[in-house]
């Protein structure tokens, strides 16, 4: 038996009582500090929650039939398991509606009730979109260099701007595209890594499938791509990127190919006559800069609400491309503007992509030109510092009074109180077996209060009565002398005489309007909501003549 030696026999460790595991002091301080630095971007982030999740029901005007019909498309999604609440005709890829579609109860409850028309809970997305994009805003401005205090001003430079108030609070296919735009520049600006590129192939393609005009920024993302890359890597984070974008766009051709509509045939839509349109077959703009075209109606609109975010942006735009760090940023708002100055159709919300990267632009060259006011001789970089301190007081003296009086009037105006005036009076008084010709703003209020969801034997789309004939044969063998009433909201108003709803272009819903009897009017004289009785023995009225004089218009019954 072999012997051990005292020494060597060391006692079994005592246990010990199992307790919280603490950080070091030093962990925990660092977090605290994480959390302080982030403060300030959370109170940013919440000045945009509260300018654009705060009075959506009275600003801006429902005056944007767009706005109805992309709410009502998502309604039809998450209530009827289609695509479109009529026919989907591959107008837009359906993804941008869809995406409202899945957050559609939660933003009923938060932004629904009585008395609230319908479209508000849509605009309650518009919210979450804003302050998602302004996030990305603050995201691709450190990526591109600018520090950390003046990269704060660049969502608010973006957001506190008229002109974004105006079109990001409403229900536009651009609003939610360009949060993933925003996203894809944000991975691609940013540390040089495989994974990061691919995923901004993913948010290009979502981006291309809610609104396909995203694609414009394809030539600035792959500069971006190959600025940001590694030279070794560079090949595998373009195949990356493009093949995970091309992925997912291929999913509405694909969609169109399964339900046989990729190509033109008897007794049902196709993508490709949907791609035609949107090229060929809608009337051009004409020249952005010649005096009374529809181009330079819309440039003039965009100024009319912010001549300085617009040409400031632009001017500052052509400035940052030289600049290897802000050149893609500054090359999208480039290539917007270049394909609208060969006059084509331009809608109006076309201007969304580019104002967040007017702003980058704009903050982008105050820092430079604040690094350039830098010198090693003390005296001269404290003029230079002192001259470009002046020029931005100076330009904030001239910008706020506008921009803060159009934020206030957004968080306090109503609008739309002749509207929803209007609306009050048809659920009082109209039985719910009527058809109603309107624009999709009211589509889905009256669906909200009652009426058939059909499309036909109650609202009706004026855009669909011309334009889905083999419906309405089946549905209004009379055509327009099935229609009882005319709502002529500001959505549908704002159409009367022009291209959608002229006597040439839709000649049933001209019909409709011109043989209606004035029953009553909400608002001021000109911009007015309007219901008429379809008289079809009556003596057709010119329905701009009726909109300018409603004084004298008998009024009529709202009996059927």
């Amino acid at each position: 038996m072999t012997a051990v030696a005292e020494d060597s026999v060391r006692p079994l460790p005592v246990p010990v009582a199992a307790g919280p595991v603490r950080a070091p002091a030093t962990v925990r301080a660092r977090r605290r500090v994480r959390l302080l630095r982030m403060v300030p971007l959370a109170l940013v982030l919440g000045i945009v929650a509260v300018l654009y999740g705060v009075n959506l029901q009275g600003y801006p005007e429902f005056n944007n039939d767009d706005e109805g019909t992309y709410f009502a498309q998502a309604w039809a999604v998450a209530t009827q398991g289609t695509t479109a609440h009529y026919t989907y005709w591959y107008d837009h890829p359906p993804v941008g509606w869809i995406q409202l579609a899945v957050l559609l109860k939660p933003l009923q409850w938060i932004w629904g009730g009585d008395g609230i028309p319908a479209a508000t809970a849509g605009r309650g997305m518009m919210t979450l979109v804003a302050v998602a994009s302004a996030a990305m805003i603050y995201r691709v401005a450190r990526n591109i260099g600018v520090p950390k205090p003046l990269a704060l001003a660049a969502p608010l430079v973006w957001a506190l701007s008229p002109l974004t108030l105006n079109l990001e609070r409403q229900i536009f296919l651009d609003n939610i595209a360009l949060v993933w735009l925003l996203a894809c520049f944000a991975l691609v600006t940013g540390k040089p890594k495989l994974h990061h590129h691919v995923a901004a192939g993913a948010a290009f393609g979502m981006a291309v499938l809610s609104k396909e005009t995203a694609a414009l920024a394809l030539p600035a993302i792959l500069v971006a791509l190959y600025i940001s890359s590694w030279a070794r890597t560079r090949a595998f984070s373009f195949v990356g990127f493009l093949g995970t974008g091309a992925f997912m766009v291929s999913g509405w051709l694909l969609f169109a190919a399964v339900k046989n509509e990729l190509f033109p045939g008897p007794g049902h839509v196709s993508l490709w006559e949907a791609i035609v349109w949107q090229l060929q077959g809608r009337e051009g703009a004409g020249f952005m800069f010649t005096q009374g075209s529809g181009a330079n109606n819309i440039l003039k609109g965009w100024l009319s609400h912010d001549p300085y975010l617009v040409t400031g942006g632009m001017l500052l735009s052509v400035v940052a491309l030289f600049f290897r760090q802000s050149r893609s940023i500054a090359l999208v708002p480039v290539v917007y503007f270049a394909v609208a100055l060969r006059g084509g159709y331009i809608p109006g919300m076309y201007i969304v992509t580019p104002l967040p990267f007017f702003a980058l632009a704009v903050v982008f060259a105050t820092w430079k030109l604040w690094q350039a006011a830098t010198s090693r001789y003390r005296a001269i970089q404290y003029v230079g510092r002192t001259v470009v301190a002046g020029m931005v007081a100076a330009s904030l003296l001239v910008i706020t009074p506008s921009w803060a009086a159009e934020s206030v009037r957004a968080v306090t105006e109503d609008q739309n109180v002749p509207y929803r005036e209007a609306l009050a009076y048809v659920d009082a008084n109209l039985p719910r077996n009527t058809r109603v010709l309107t624009d999709d703003n009211t589509w889905n209020d009256l669906v909200k209060m009652g009426w058939n969801a059909d499309g036909w034997s109650g609202p009706i789309w004026h855009f669909k009565l011309d334009r889905d004939p083999l419906a309405r044969a089946r549905n209004l063998p009379g055509g327009w002398k099935d229609v009882d009433y005319v709502f002529l909201g500001r959505g549908m108003e704002v159409f009367v005489g022009g291209e959608i709803l002229g006597e040439e272009n839709a000649p049933l819903a001209y019909a409709a309007l011109s043989h209606g009897e004035l029953v009553k009017a909400w608002g001021p004289v000109g911009s007015q909501v309007r219901l008429l009785k379809v008289n079809p023995d009556k003596d057709p009225v010119d329905p701009e003549w009726m909109r300018m004089h409603p004084d004298l218009a008998p009024t009529v019954s709202v009996q059927p």
